[in-house]
């Protein structure tokens, strides 16, 4: 995860319709360190801290840590921009591998644009020395 992602979104908003799903509502910052080597520029939020928020926001709306197991797919569908708002909706489903889940999660902007995936996650245990 990026160190700065706390200076990178601004959370505006957040709904949990269902026990397993969750919706989001996130400004990109305009002013993030980042972006002077992100490209200074066409400035752009790296899918990396795309997925870093996903996980983060799934870990605190479910009090728990992951670890990813793999990403199952990512397709960032446009470009986000300082100064994006962004809802971010996930979707929790359980597996019935070793205590896996399947996180989808959907970013969307105010023009309809998306970007969507899913992640493997397992509860982040740490191992007895």
């Amino acid at each position: 995860m990026y160190d700065g992602q706390q200076e990178l979104f601004t959370l505006l908003w957040k709904k949990n319709p269902e026990p397993m799903v969750i919706t989001v509502g996130f400004q990109v910052s305009d002013g993030a360190d980042l972006f002077q080597i992100h490209f200074p520029r066409m400035p752009i939020v790296p899918g990396a801290c795309l997925l870093g928020l996903v996980l983060d926001q799934a870990e605190e709306w479910q009090s728990a840590k992951y670890r990813v197991v793999s990403v199952k797919r990512a397709n960032f569908g446009f470009p986000v921009t300082p100064g994006t708002r962004l809802q971010l909706e996930l979707r929790l489903e359980e597996l019935s591998v070793n205590g896996q889940f399947n996180l989808f999660f959907r970013y969307s902007n105010a023009s309809g644009q998306s970007s969507q995936g899913s992640l493997i996650l397992a509860e982040h245990r740490l191992e007895a020395a």
